[in-house]
């Protein structure tokens, strides 16, 4: 799935988490969350997991 918002100047992260939250998505996983799109994501309920560093197994256990 590509990021609508990923060449945006600003407000990419919010739009972000918008699309996901549109799609129904309960988790997202990323190696990175961005300090505005946290708790936009605590507020709607959807967790996060972050992968940085994981494996593909380390992740796919996390869930």
């Amino acid at each position: 799935m590509l990021n609508p918002g990923k060449e945006a100047s600003g407000g990419a992260g919010p739009a972000a988490v918008q699309f996901v939250a549109q799609q129904g998505a309960k988790k997202i996983i990323a190696g990175e969350f961005g300090g505005k799109t946290v708790p936009l994501f605590q507020s709607l309920g959807i967790q996060m997991v972050n992968a940085s560093g994981k494996s593909i197994a380390e992740i796919i256990e996390q869930l």
